[in-house]
């Protein structure tokens, strides 16, 4: 079958996520994947991997371009050191091309490094050991082999890798402390979690170990299931439904939004539709991630958002915390309303231009007029809410799921979490809130809210297709 990996059932996207990480960032802010990073063995012939001066120049006395194939400009490469010498990763200096190659890492610049750019390479001088050099992110690198640290930071792309199943109960199945309420009165249970760093296909033991259950085997895809279930249930007590669990937590959302409960059983009886039934209709939303799956995925530039955490948005907490002490005076409520036109017109009519605006649309009203402004986010902050539920901050406190919080990296190693849920504050003044995260969104800074916003769609588009069959949970 050769190599494959594994995609979220809920996102769509793959638990195989690499990253490159910039100059300026530690070793471990890169990281890469079975089957897409390495070229094994295999080694690039180069004609001098000495440090060089920051002001190099050719013999033409022009600067020395920051050209590595078809990569893009301003990458680089780590030079690391060979085995059997120190393994330091910085100069206590802060200057990398002081550094001697067989004593700490440094970087330079290659000039004859292949067009066909990968993250891991191994390079060799003429009558000397290999060495290993780690591809450095420009900002406008072009590799499609990692994301670019350039791009997308490190906390944005939290639990990109963590994969956690869903599978089918035995007959004889028992309740555990800690299962979640859908798991003790629906079908399937949860399993533990595991990390696609770098063996994706290897069927690594899920921490915890869960009713049992230490190395499911995940789905390829939807097809893949249905085949097991036609020929013998048996094997469905084995496989499981492969999901991030941070996208769990945005279906959970989308069900209480609709129906007033946090579960996640009508996604499980749109797996069980069949193919035929189950087919989603074309949404914008889901472009990005067609484009990326492949073979193995294809870290597409533009597409950084897919990969961004959708709980734990880096940001939204500034904002959040700004909204909460923005008087009111600087969110229009104190501004002299005397020459704004607005104030003039009834309430009637007022709602009749309100039902004429996007959400967009009225977090852009302070410009025009203060007045209305205030008076849609009071008084039809719901009509916002109505087009942004993904929003949920605003009205649920629902608690996340301790399987958010984590990965199983920091479980083995008995890590403490470093994020914790966002919980809006009653006194949050959600005009301004609202207008941070429109401006913010606008500029492409929140990209987990991105995700967020592209997740939800496709929960809902889901939760339509189980309800069109009507397949309804009492």
């Amino acid at each position: 079958m050769g190599y494959h990996e594994y995609n979220c059932m809920i996102c769509s996207v793959s638990f195989a996520i690499a990253r490159i990480r910039t100059f300026k960032e530690p070793p471990d802010a890169s990281w890469g994947c079975y089957g897409i990073t390495t070229r094994g063995r295999s080694y690039v012939e180069v004609e001098n991997l000495e440090p060089e001066d920051d002001d190099s120049e050719d013999e033409n006395g022009e600067e020395y371009e920051d050209e590595l194939g078809q990569c893009g400009v301003g990458c680089m490469m780590a030079v690391w050191p060979r085995e059997g010498t120190g393994t330091h990763t910085g100069s206590p200096s802060g200057h990398p091309h002081s550094l001697h190659p067989t004593e700490e890492m440094y970087y330079r610049r290659i000039r004859n490094h292949p067009e066909d750019t990968w993250s891991d390479i191994w390079a060799r001088l003429e009558n000397s050991n290999p060495v290993k050099l780690e591809h450095i992110a420009g900002p406008e690198c072009e590799s499609d082999s990692r994301y670019n640290g350039h791009r997308i930071s490190v906390e944005e792309m939290r639990g990109c890798n963590t994969m956690q199943g869903l599978i089918l109960k035995q007959p004889d199945w028992q309740p555990e402390d800690g299962d979640e309420d859908f798991e003790r009165s629906g079908r399937y249970y949860l399993t533990g979690l595991s990390d696609a760093y770098t063996e994706i296909d290897s069927h690594d033991s899920c921490t915890p170990e869960r009713h049992g259950c230490r190395t499911p085997s995940p789905a390829l895809d939807f097809n893949d299931i249905d085949r097991i279930m036609e020929k013998n249930a048996e094997p469905a007590y084995y496989y499981s439904i492969p999901v991030h669990p941070t996208c769990l937590e945005v279906l959970k959302r989308v069900n209480q939004h609709r129906h007033g409960r946090a579960d996640v059983d009508k996604f499980l009886i749109w797996w069980e539709l069949g193919f035929e039934k189950r087919d989603l209709p074309f949404d914008p939303c889901q472009t990005d991630a067609y484009h990326g799956r492949d073979q193995w995925w294809r870290h597409n530039r533009g597409a950084e958002y897919l990969v961004a955490n959708p709980l734990f948005v880096p940001g939204l907490e500034t904002i959040f915390r700004l909204a909460d002490t923005v008087p009111r005076a600087e969110s229009g409520d104190g501004e002299d309303e005397g020459s704004d036109a607005f104030t003039a017109f009834p309430t009637e009519l007022r709602r009749m231009i309100y039902d004429c605006l996007s959400g967009d649309d009225i977090t852009t009203l302070h410009h025009a007029s203060p007045f209305l402004y205030r008076n849609a986010m009071g008084d039809l902050g719901h009509q916002f809410m109505k087009e942004h539920p993904w929003l949920w901050e605003y009205w649920t406190k629902l608690p996340y799921s301790s399987w958010a919080f984590t990965t199983a990296t920091e479980l083995k190693a008995s890590v403490e979490s470093p994020v914790k849920q966002l919980i809006a504050s009653p006194s949050m003044n959600w005009a301004s809130a609202m207008r941070m995260v429109w401006s913010e969104k606008q500029a492409g800074r929140l990209k987990g809210f991105q995700n967020r916003r592209r997740i939800w769609k496709v929960c809902d588009m889901i939760l339509d297709k189980v309800e069109d069959h009507r397949f309804f949970i009492s």
